[in-house]
């Protein structure tokens, strides 16, 4: 017998299916972008990620395990102060360069990153580059992770690099330049006001995929608090450090911050 209340049974089943569709989605801490036809990681400006530079470290260990094991008890140092990375901003020259990064990729502990112009892991790639749209969609077809490197060096305007970036990303639907790089560790001057209108500019940008705060990646000038606690504001939250001491500092920053933590890799 067909009551009032079967009836509407579907509907209660439909609804079910909605409420648990929809709090999964908010467990997994994601949302619809429109633009990309993707579902995105939420941007939580709370979880603070810390890198090194290693810009400087010049790595010569494939031939020798000893020295490929020195450098993953360091690497494994660093992840127990935490840091989730490093970036090596040094151009490979030689093919021996090529099969030491690939030797540093392979033993680097599990989710921990290697940013590198010859990564095997996330390639960083000059936005200013003439071929910069086909590097990243080459990578991209790779199953690679690509940064975008903003040097300091660079007389354009910050809206002017704002638009470059944003065009690269939206031509490559959004899933090219996982990460934006702001460099400054190339040029001779650095003027902190400078960067942050930079980071003000990008963080407008309404892009495909990932919002562009979720992407933005800074130096902190040398340790420079004042300038961190700006970035902090803006709603960045990854950073790069020159020294395990600036790391310490960052933590104090996030630790005065109060709602803010310092993720650890895992």
């Amino acid at each position: 017998m067909t009551t009032f209340l079967s009836l509407l049974k579907p509907h209660n089943v439909f609804k079910d299916y909605l409420f648990k569709k929809n709090s999964q989605r908010f467990l997994t801490k994601t949302y619809y972008d429109s633009q990309s036809g993707m579902h995105v990681p939420i941007h939580d400006e709370t979880k603070i990620s810390v890198y090194m530079n290693w810009s400087n470290k010049f790595i010569h260990m494939y031939k020798n395990q000893d020295d490929a094991f020195e450098v993953k008890e360091e690497l494994e140092t660093l992840m127990s102060s935490s840091i989730s990375g490093v970036f090596i901003d040094s151009t490979p020259e030689f093919p021996r360069d090529n099969r030491n990064m690939a030797t540093l990729c392979d033993i680097c502990p599990p989710n921990f990153s290697i940013f590198s112009w010859n990564s095997l892991q996330n390639v960083l790639c000059d936005y200013k580059s003439p071929d910069a749209r086909e590097t990243l969609l080459r990578h991209a077809a790779k199953n690679l992770e690509t940064t975008l490197a903003i040097t300091n060096n660079d007389n354009s305007e910050p809206w002017e690099i704002a638009n470059e970036v944003a065009t690269l990303i939206d031509t490559t639907s959004g899933t090219a330049g996982n990460l934006v790089w702001i460099n400054l560790n190339r040029g001779s001057k650095v003027d902190a006001d400078d960067i942050l209108r930079l980071c003000e500019e990008l963080s407008y940008l309404d892009v495909q995929g990932p919002t562009m705060k979720s992407r933005l990646v800074v130096d902190t000038i040398g340790g420079n608090n004042d300038f961190v606690e700006e970035c902090m504001m803006i709603g960045i939250n990854k950073f790069v450090v020159d020294s395990v001491d600036q790391v310490e500092s960052c933590v104090k920053i996030v630790a005065e911050e109060g709602a803010k933590e310092l993720v650890a890799v895992r």
